[in-house]
């Protein structure tokens, strides 16, 4: 699994991958982030799931957006789609067609909202975006709107403020609403990412420069980068082009490079103290904040720390395990694909044709292998799909089934 575009998704992403990317048409909720990264775009107009979504030339994911802070008597809410049956033929209406619907379950799968919407996300600061009458709006966790659909597309909350669009289609411009509703930032960007660390990364024309904002809108960070990440710890991960060459740095809130460009395609944002990076010769290690090498350089290649362990691929046996922050194997190579840890767990998958299960942070087995893809856990639930297509579903962390759905039939286990 080397070959995962200029930047990897990095861990917190990857828990909310699966619910968040959508099929979405010409958008512009993300761009200066590379291939893999970039904002999570809601569309009211389309159907469908997919677990990268090309919009505007870049594939979005939820790297630049927090975790979900949803909570309703202590616990998360969990978009699900119900499909209905034909009344014509009475076959299953498989997933995405338009008479499907969407609600909200909470852990122990019991139907919080009733489905209700064409289009349902995740909880994002007490709001999640759903698509009524092909308009995006905002309804808060009881179901009620809290802002009236009148978005072509947007994106979550993040500290406050989520990226919307007006109109659709290509040339089209992106603002920032408050969770009022109201337009804080008027549409002026072509392609934009969710706020973090206080700023916003965004492109002024689609193929021009990146820089950065603040809440207000106001530039601060003068656009001069082919490809910019959201602030991570402190820093963010930028790209510059020096003679026809893409060079990875780092720089700080000021705009300043605190690390100077000289890694390539891979390198990764900061998480938990430390960065993935691949230098110009092929060779991979983790570097601190004053850019001195904490692990490597070595052969092989990373992913980011999550929970004090990352997944590292070992050139020697060809297979996945887990390294600490000494670089330190905690869990030997054994693995044709690994995840990173959230909650305590990691889904990983022994070989090819294998299904994937989840181990903890000893290495052990703890979620045989059964599932054909399976995300991390967030808030005590993980996403998962099954062998059969349009087989789905959330699992908690002893394997149980909360909730569970083939195309017309719907399985739900309650305590």
């Amino acid at each position: 699994m080397k070959d995962f575009g200029r930047h990897p998704p990095s861990p917190i992403l990857l828990v909310l991958l699966p619910l968040l990317a959508l099929a979405i048409g010409a958008v512009g909720i993300a761009g200066c982030a590379a291939p893999d990264k970039g904002t999570t775009v809601f569309s009211a107009t389309t159907v469908g799931t997919t677990s990268g979504t090309t919009v505007s030339g870049a594939t979005t994911t939820s790297e630049t957006i927090p975790e979900s802070t949803t909570e309703l008597a202590g616990g998360a809410l969990f978009p699900i789609e119900v499909f209905q049956t034909r009344h014509d033929t009475g076959q299953p209406i498989k997933p995405g067609y338009p008479n499907s619907q969407f609600g909200y379950i909470d852990a122990r799968g019991k139907m919080i909202i009733e489905p209700q919407f064409a289009k349902a996300w995740p909880f994002f600061e007490g709001l999640a975006g759903v698509a009524v009458v092909g308009k995006l709006g905002y309804i808060d966790t009881t179901g009620a709107l809290a802002i009236e659909p009148q978005f072509s597309s947007g994106g979550p909350f993040s500290e406050g403020l989520a990226p919307v669009s007006l109109e659709g289609g290509v040339g089209h411009q992106v603002g920032y609403i408050d969770t009022a509703g109201t337009m804080v930032i008027e549409p002026q960007f072509a392609e934009v990412s969710g706020f973090s660390e206080g700023l916003a990364w965004v492109r002024g024309k689609k193929e021009g420069p990146c820089g950065y904002i603040d809440q207000t809108g106001t530039m601060v960070i003068e656009p001069r980068f082919k490809i910019a990440e959201s602030f991570s710890e402190g820093l963010a991960l930028v790209v510059v082009e020096e003679d026809g060459v893409y060079l990875d740095g780092y720089v700080d809130a000021t705009g300043a490079f605190v690390i100077e460009p000289q890694f390539v395609a891979g390198t990764q944002p900061f998480s938990e103290g430390l960065a993935a990076v691949r230098t110009a010769d092929d060779l991979w290690g983790y570097i601190d904040r004053t850019g001195a090498f904490a692990i490597g350089p070595l052969s092989g290649w990373g992913h980011s720390f999550s929970e004090d362990l990352a997944a590292a691929y070992s050139t020697e046996s060809n297979a996945y395990g887990y390294i600490d922050k000494t670089g330190k194997w905690v869990i030997q190579p054994q693995f044709e694909d690994a995840g990173a840890f959230s909650e305590g767990l990691a889904s990983v998958r022994r070989e090819r044709g294998e299904g994937y299960g989840y181990i903890d942070q000893t290495g052990t087995m703890v979620i045989d292998p059964q599932f054909e893809t399976a995300e991390p856990f967030a808030t005590g639930l993980a996403f998962v799909s099954g062998d059969d297509w349009g087989e789905h579903g959330y699992i908690d962390k002893t394997g149980a089934k909360v909730w569970w759905q083939k195309p017309g039939v719907i399985e739900i286990q309650l305590p």
